[in-house]
């Protein structure tokens, strides 16, 4: 990838994001003698397994699918129509990369762990994660610039750029909150109501932000 004056600005995921998945695949395969022979990989909303998957799907099936997400962190920019646009927040989108490769290793981690019996199951953990996702891409999100597949893309911000501008500096702002807000309930509420919580937390937000491109395009353009 190349900025506008022609020098080039990296790859598309960063070089930690490639550490976080060698060190999820070398856990799985330490842990892998220890774990039974079918280990819980999915808990409902109690934090009760109800989905199992053999110990070498356990330890592959989640390295598989972040190196998938990796590679169409590689080709999304490529097909977007406001490709030129990259370049201005290149560091954002290779950081959102990272932030998604991250997660996702951490679930691993805490899965196996759970399987061989060093963690308990509850839903919490699932949720604590995404709070401090959401907290973190909150932070990065009002340096997104205009594009067709990351941020707040409605038919307001996609039509201007101070509305892309002013929508995102607000769901960033309103996104730090709703990420603190997501970890607190998380360890405070009942586990049984946690992921709906959760949920309409990031309902509210997106909805919010949705709302404010409407608004901000009517003030801007009319």
């Amino acid at each position: 990838m190349y900025s506008s004056e022609g020098k080039r600005i990296g790859q598309p995921v960063p070089w930690w994001a490639w550490l976080v998945w060698i060190a999820t695949l070398v856990v799985g395969l330490a842990l892998y003698p220890q774990l039974p022979a079918s280990v819980a990989t999915h808990f409902n909303a109690s934090g009760q397994p109800n989905g199992y998957m053999s110990k070498w799907q356990a330890v592959l099936f989640m390295p598989g699918v972040m190196l998938l997400m990796m590679g169409l962190w590689f080709v999304m920019y490529r097909i977007d129509p406001k490709r030129a646009e990259y370049p201005k927040f290149w560091p954002t989108y290779r950081f959102l990369g990272g932030l998604i490769t991250l997660f996702l290793g951490l679930i691993q981690v805490w899965i196996l762990l759970h399987g061989i019996g060093a963690v308990g199951s509850s839903g919490r953990v699932a949720m604590i994660l995404v709070g401090a996702v959401i907290l973190l891409l909150s932070n990065w999100l009002p340096r997104v610039q205009p594009n067709w597949l990351i941020g707040i893309r409605t038919m307001w911000t996609l039509s201007s750029e101070e509305t892309w501008r002013r929508t995102h500096r607000f769901a960033g702002a309103l996104g730090v909150i709703v990420g603190m807000v997501c970890i607190v309930v998380s360890i405070l509420l009942p586990v049984h109501v946690v992921n709906v919580a959760v949920l309409v937390l990031i309902l509210l937000w997106v909805a919010a932000s949705v709302l404010a491109s409407y608004v901000y395009f009517r003030r801007t353009n009319v």
